[in-house]
Formats: C-alpha cells, structure tokens, sequence
C-alpha cells in the first residue's frame, strides 16, 4: 500500500495545474506519517505454505524438520510463530519450553491411537483462514494409559 500512495503522491507533485503543490519535503512527511501508524500483518499461512521454501508445502511431513538449519529464533521467515529478529516474542524461550514440557509428559504417559476404523491417511490437517493457524477439524485421539 505505501508504494500506491508513494506513485500517487509523485504523480500529483508532476502536475503543476493541481490545487495542492507538493514539494519532496512533503511527500516525504506524509509516507513517514502514514507508515508510522500503519500495523503490518506477516502471511504466516502464505509463508508455510509456499512452494519455493518447502518441498510438498500441504502434506504433513514433521521429519522435514529433524535435520534442518532453520533457526526459529534468528531472523528465518520459514518458522515465523514467533516474529522475527528485534520484534520477536520476548517469551519465546517459555512458550518453546512450555509446550516442549507438556507434549513430552503427553507422550511419556501415554500411547495414542486413532478412534476405531480411522487411519492416518484419515486425518485432516486443513486450516482456517486468518492470520493464525488454527485447524479446522480438532484432532481425535485416544490416549491409551502407558506409566
């Protein structure tokens, strides 16, 4: 949207005829004024999903994930959950260490299977539309008791 109001604003200070004459000093106040209080929302669900970055971006495939570089705390837009470089999330450690915390003990206590006559090839991973990710369907498992 900026480069739209920039072209205009430069279009209107070539024509000498128009009511208002703009001077660069102006054009200048006014994109940094309009970009001072403009919010920029980041296509999270475009960035997970674009064909150039991953490889089959709509299958579920997790083991993409065990032997890449990626950084999810460094300035990577790939894994961009958490914001990026000197805007990113201040409790990115908690939140990681978190959910790393409660999966391990769901996974620790229980074997999980998939109600009856479900197979893997069953489950849903489609999304929401939104600025989130958040799935469509919930998913259904049955926690088994292991400990």
């Amino acid at each position: 949207m900026e480069g739209d109001i920039l072209d205009l604003l430069l279009q209107l200070k070539k024509e000498k005829l128009t009511p208002i004459y703009l001077t660069l000093e102006d054009i200048k106040a006014i994109v940094m004024h309009t970009c001072g209080i403009t919010i920029v929302h980041v296509n999270a669900w475009a960035i997970a999903r674009d064909p150039e970055i991953w490889e089959n971006p709509e299958e579920f495939i997790p083991e993409r994930f065990l032997n890449n570089d990626i950084d999810f705390k460094g300035e990577d837009f790939e894994l961009i959950s958490f914001g990026a470089g000197r805007r990113g999330c201040p409790g990115i450690a908690l939140g990681v260490a978190s959910m790393e915390l409660a999966l391990s003990n769901l996974l620790y206590a229980f074997d999980w299977e998939l109600p009856c006559g479900m197979k893997k090839e069953d489950i849903d991973t489609n999304v929401k539309p939104g600025i989130t990710m958040h799935k469509k369907n919930d998913l259904c498992l049955i926690p088994i008791k292991y400990i």
